[in-house]
């Protein structure tokens, strides 16, 4: 697809292990949650390549995060391995962090977050539309932050208030 001349990324959905997603997208990749595991590595995998791709081409991308993402899509940063990723994220759930500091932590040692994705894509990122799904810290602190740069746009599409009235709603 293009907009005036400009190509669109094509879309990349990673989605839990297990779940259904609708037809019609152009990727669609398996995570593990709560702690990485081989489907979130070959995710990460995907998820590094599509943005490669679309920088590549010039592309425009939106991105869009929602909880569980930090453990879904994951890579290692340089110097990190992957065993060494897996057992420190393991071992913090363990001991039960709170999830605004699981994820800065995570953060640090993966190529994907705090704006891991944002600086692969490069100028065609237009912004990222985030599901708040934590109890404190804001968008940039979703999935640990995969968009999260000075200078990019982060949209709040709904906050843990908005989740909880849905919910109740739902129940009536």
């Amino acid at each position: 697809a293009h907009r005036a001349g400009v190509p669109l990324s094509r879309e990349l959905v990673i989605a839990p292990a297990g779940v259904t997603v609708d037809e019609g997208w152009d990727f669609v990749v398996s995570g593990d949650h709560p702690v990485p595991g081989d489907r979130s590595w070959r995710a990460g995998r995907a998820a590094l390549r599509w943005a490669d791709d679309a920088r590549a081409a010039g592309a425009l991308v939106l991105g869009l995060v929602s909880g569980g993402a930090s453990a879904l899509c994951e890579a290692p940063a340089a110097g990190v391995s992957r065993d060494e990723l897996q057992s420190s994220v393991r071992e913090w759930v363990a001991a039960g962090l709170p999830i605004a500091e699981l994820n800065a932590r995570r953060a640090k040692l993966s190529a994907v977050k705090a704006g891991g994705l944002a600086r692969r894509i490069g100028h065609g990122l237009t912004g990222a539309s985030v599901l708040v799904d934590v109890p404190s810290g804001g968008p940039e602190v979703v999935g640990s932050g995969p968009f999260a740069l000075p200078g990019v746009p982060l949209e709040v599409l709904a906050t843990p208030v908005d989740l909880a009235r849905g919910f109740a709603d739902e129940l009536r």
